[in-house]
């Protein structure tokens, strides 16, 4: 979706632009959410902005990992600590 290619592309006006028009925060393509590109390439403003915008903190890939394991894999700790924070925050 143009949102994931936003995310890939760490392009925070264009995701932005798409939240607020009502785009899928937590859509799939191959089995991936935005947040979940966002963490791989390391876009921390974009994370805030999809976790602020409802995006699952606690979102699993196909295989179970989880956004957090994927921010500890992809060595993000920022974004590691955005993730922790949100998910104590829904417990």
């Amino acid at each position: 979706t143009a949102l994931h290619v936003s995310a890939i592309k760490g392009d925070l006006r264009t995701a932005r632009l798409l939240l607020d028009a009502g785009a899928e925060v937590d859509a799939r393509t191959i089995f991936m959410t935005p947040a979940m590109w966002t963490v791989y390439h390391g876009h921390v403003e974009l994370m805030e902005l999809l976790l602020d915008a409802g995006a699952d903190p606690s979102a699993a890939d196909e295989h179970g990992k989880t956004l957090l394991e994927m921010s500890q894999e992809a060595r993000q700790p920022e974004i590691e600590a955005m993730i922790r924070a949100r998910l104590k925050a829904t417990t």
